[in-house]
């Protein structure tokens, strides 16, 4: 373990949350404590490689903190890869909490700051877990294969419930699952689960690209024709075309089409332009049907 200490917080409880990091380095406790993000970023790779290097995960809970998007991202995330009995939730205030996360710590064993101050109730209960031998704890890592973290963002999907697919998403795609960086993506360029944010869009889409997945391939090529979100390139908008287009992928034989129609990327052929939006039309795109009647 790297961390023996993940504290997971509002950025409005520093108070509370600076004087557990002072107990902690009077006695020699290795923690991690996100002091720089800034409200808007991404659920970074950072602070999940943190968490998954941290015994346990010491959850600030306040009205700040159950309202707050990230740190929901990384209570979900904790238990996916923390033991329960290494989560501890201490409770700053008497605010009702939401309810899904009060489903969540209904099991775990809970603190509060009135009955149980900083010094020494908290600290010391957190020096007998950090001391106590986890035998098993290798049993406990990467019990579960990225393909259930991406089905079950699939479902959460389709039932609308975006904040809980997104996590699902996240965690499969950071351990390579090509779907869910492409359905990351999505998530990012929809705004679904998460602040939209075209950056982040196109940097998942281009991880699930690079990887041959063709409808990744098609939406970044859009994105870096368009040149609006996200710096144009119309060379590359040609490639990625290309590779999807070649793959059956309806939306880049058109966008592909539209390169050659106008000339971007590609010498201007009107000849490769019909090939292409009859690919597109055959499958039924009715943009590319149009085109093909007017293009001369």
């Amino acid at each position: 373990m790297d961390y023996d200490v993940f504290i997971c917080y509002s950025r409005r409880d520093s108070e509370v949350a600076e004087q557990i990091c002072s107990a902690f380095d009077a006695i020699g406790i290795r923690y991690y404590i996100d002091r720089k993000m800034q409200i808007g970023s991404e659920f970074s790779d950072r602070l999940a490689k943190a968490i998954s290097a941290s015994k346990l995960f010491l959850f600030l809970v306040s009205e700040n903190s159950t309202t707050s998007f990230y740190v929901k991202c990384e209570l979900h995330y904790a238990y996916k890869r923390i033991p329960q009995e290494y989560i501890l939730p201490y409770i700053l205030d008497n605010k009702p909490i939401p309810e899904g996360i009060d489903l969540l710590l209904s099991p775990l064993n809970q603190f509060d700051l009135l009955r149980h101050p900083v010094r020494p109730t908290l600290i010391n209960h957190i020096k007998s877990l950090i001391a106590a031998d986890l035998t098993e704890e290798e049993d406990h890592e990467e019990i579960t294969f990225p393909s259930e973290f991406a089905m079950q963002g699939m479902k959460m999907f389709s039932e609308n419930k975006f904040e809980e697919a997104f996590v699902n998403f996240t965690i499969a795609a950071e351990q390579g699952h090509v779907q869910s960086q492409y359905q990351l993506g999505v998530c990012y360029e929809m705004g679904h689960g998460a602040p939209r944010n075209m950056t982040m869009a196109a940097r998942n889409y281009r991880k699930a690209a690079d990887a041959g997945h063709p409808e990744a391939q098609s939406r970044l090529a859009e994105l870096l024709f368009d040149g609006y979100y996200v710096p144009g390139d119309y060379g590359e908008a040609v490639r990625l075309f290309k590779l999807a287009a070649e793959k059956g992928n309806r939306d880049a034989q058109a966008g592909l089409a539209r390169c050659y129609e106008l000339g971007r990327g590609v010498p201007q052929s009107i000849k490769n332009a019909r090939f292409w939006y009859s690919a597109a039309a055959v499958q039924g795109d009715a943009c590319s049907m149009q085109k093909l009647k007017s293009l001369k």
